[in-house]
């Protein structure tokens, strides 16, 4: 994977650089609020295809204060949703509808993108199985926060013998919801909260999900670090890194760094 260039929509069959915008009519679905440059065809689609289908679901979730069960269904309509807005969030010419509240999208803008990252959108299929997607119960009260607690999870950026790989986070809330998307191409991930119940994967392979037996938590429990700088690797180094799951409390990673920084 290289990440060696804009990110390019598609008007007319025609390319369309990032850099430079469109005279578009975009609609403003309810639950949207993240807005990216696209012709009014392919907003539509997105309209059709990933709010619709999502919109109930997360008001439900809202209401109920995760006292709810998902099917595998809507916790895959969730998060396609959850991509779609961490994605096109970040995405260099998005902009926020100042006049919505209904989530804030934390993290910074893309300084490089991948193709791969949006193509789903374009295509209408399924996200690549490289996103995962989680669901967390997020409680701000004084007992959580007496009981504070942080797990860190870090996400290299390595040259592999000239292969680019970079993992990353998007992360957004909307109470009583967290949602983390992470991308960790070729290395399996290991979320900290799944094994402590206070968080459910969506994503890849939704099933069934019982929100109600998700124990609280609070906004920053897992702290990722995103390596601001990338590491050179061969290969055969990698393999080696790549068969302990990042996150996990045994990864290699950490450990690896410390070496090449001379730690």
């Amino acid at each position: 994977m290289k990440n060696d260039g804009p990110f390019t929509l598609h008007v007319n069959g025609k390319p369309l650089s990032s850099k430079k915008k469109p005279d578009i009519t975009t609609q403003y679905p309810s639950l949207q609020v993240t807005h990216a440059p696209m012709c009014s065809e392919c907003n539509g689609k997105l309209n059709t295809n990933i709010e619709e289908p999502a919109k109930n679901v997360i008001r439900r979730l809202r209401n109920s204060r995760l006292q709810t069960t998902l099917t595998p269904s809507e916790a895959g309509d969730v998060a396609r949703w959850v991509l779609k807005v961490c994605l096109l969030g970040a995405h260099p010419d998005s902009n926020h509808d100042s006049q919505h509240s209904l989530y804030k999208v934390h993290n910074q803008k893309f300084d490089c993108m991948d193709e791969s990252w949006f193509a789903w959108l374009r295509d209408q299929s399924d996200p690549p199985q490289a996103f995962s997607v989680f669901i967390s119960r997020v409680d701000r009260g004084p007992g959580i926060e007496a009981d504070r607690r942080e797990t860190e999870v870090s996400l290299p950026w390595l040259n592999i013998d000239g292969y680019t790989i970079r993992h990353f986070v998007k992360s957004f809330a909307i109470d009583p919801v967290r949602f983390d998307a992470v991308w960790h191409p070729h290395w399996e991930f290991e979320y900290p909260l799944l094994d402590t119940l206070e968080s459910a994967k969506i994503w890849p392979k939704p099933k069934g999900t019982d929100l109600s037996t998700l124990k609280s938590t609070q906004d920053n429990a897992v702290r990722f670090i995103e390596a601001g700088f990338p590491c050179n690797v061969d290969q055969a180094t990698f393999e080696k890194l790549s068969k302990t799951p990042l996150g996990g409390p045994d990864s290699m990673l950490d450990r690896y760094i410390s070496l090449l920084q001379g730690n």
